[in-house]
C-alpha cells in the first residue's frame, strides 16, 4: 500500500453544552486474514455526571472474541494529545491498557481527514459532529492479549463523533455506516435518517459524493449486537436506565465482510443502529 506523508490526520475538539454531551473516537484496524481490532474511547456528561471509558475488542477469523474495557478517569487534552488513565490518543497513534487487552499502535494516514458536512445535524445552537479523522491508513504496533504479545500490521480507520443535542430531541430513526478497502482504494459510507431528513453519502478515496453506491459485500458475518446504552464506552452507572428512556433505546449490529473495490478484494466493516 502506498502511503502519503502529506496526508493530514487531526484530533478533533468540541465544546459541549449542558445538560448532556458525548464525544467518542472509533478506531479499527483489519489484518490481512480478516482479524478486526476495534477500540472505542469516549466520555459522556449527563446532568453534571461525567464518565470516561475505553473498550477494546479483538475479533478473530474463527469467530472468537477477546474484549477488554476499563474506566479511564477523565480525557485531558494537551496540544494535539488526548490523554487518559493508561493511555493516550494522538493524530497518528493510539495507546491503551485494559486488564485483558492492551495495545500500542502507530497510525500512518494515507488520506487526509474529511467529513460529509460539519456539523452533520443542527438543532438551534446544539449540533452533532462526525469527522472521519483517518479515512484510511496503515497501523503498526503490538497488542497484549491475556499477557501474550502479538504484532499488528493492518489497514486502519478512525472517526470522531460529538454531540450535545438533547437526547429526548435527538430524532434519529436509523443509522447505517461502513468502511471498506481493497488494494489502494478505500471507501466509507453513511446513511442517517431522522424525523425531518435523510442524509446519505459515500466516499471513494478522497472524493465524497452522495451518488456513490456502496461496495459489493460477500461472506458477511455478524460480530456483535447489543443495545447502545449497554456499550462499555457509554457506561453511566445509575443513569443508564434513564438514558435508555431518553434516547429511545437504540439497538446496534456490527458486521465484517469481504469487499470488492474494483478488481481487488479487501475487507469491510459496517454497522446498523435502529431506534
Amino acid at each position: 500500500m502506498n502511503t502519503s506523508h502529506e496526508a493530514r490526520a487531526v484530533l478533533s475538539t468540541t465544546e459541549g453544552q449542558w445538560p448532556s454531551f458525548l464525544e467518542k473516537w472509533y478506531f479499527d484496524t483489519i489484518l490481512e486474514d480478516g482479524t478486526l481490532l476495534v477500540v472505542l474511547v469516549g466520555q459522556m456528561e449527563l446532568f453534571g455526571l461525567r464518565r470516561a471509558h475505553l473498550s477494546a475488542e479483538l475479533h478473530r477469523p474463527d469467530g472468537s472474541l477477546v474484549r477488554g474495557d476499563t474506566s479511564i478517569g477523565k480525557i485531558v487534552r494537551t496540544g494535539h494529545r488526548a490523554g487518559f488513565s493508561g493511555g493516550v490518543l494522538t493524530p497518528t497513534s493510539i495507546e491503551w491498557q485494559t486488564p485483558v487487552l492492551s495495545g500500542r499502535l502507530r497510525i500512518i494516514p494515507r488520506l487526509s481527514a474529511t467529513s460529509l458536512r460539519d456539523p452533520l445535524l443542527v438543532d438551534g445552537k446544539r449540533r452533532l459532529r462526525w469527522i472521519v479523522e483517518v479515512p484510511d491508513g496503515a497501523a503498526d504496533g503490538e497488542v497484549t492479549c491475556h499477557g501474550e504479545r502479538a504484532e499488528i500490521h493492518g489497514r486502519c480507520y478512525r472517526d470522531y463523533v460529538a454531540f450535545d443535542l438533547l437526547p429526548w430531541r435527538l430524532g434519529i430513526r436509523e443509522l447505517h455506516w461502513g468502511r471498506a478497502f481493497g488494494g489502494d482504494r478505500t471507501r466509507w459510507w453513511i446513511k442517517l435518517r431522522t424525523r425531518k431528513e435523510t442524509v446519505e453519502a459515500g466516499s471513494l478515496d478522497s472524493d465524497v459524493n452522495s451518488q456513490l453506491p456502496r461496495p459489493q459485500l460477500q461472506e458477511e458475518r455478524m460480530l456483535q449486537e447489543m443495545h447502545v446504552a449497554d456499550l462499555p464506552v457509554l457506561r453511566v452507572g445509575v443513569l443508564r436506565s434513564a438514558l435508555r428512556r431518553l434516547v429511545g433505546d437504540p439497538y446496534q449490529v456490527r458486521f465484517i465482510a469481504r469487499a470488492a473495490l474494483g478488481t481487488t478484494m479487501g475487507w469491510a466493516v459496517r454497522e446498523e443502529v435502529r431506534w
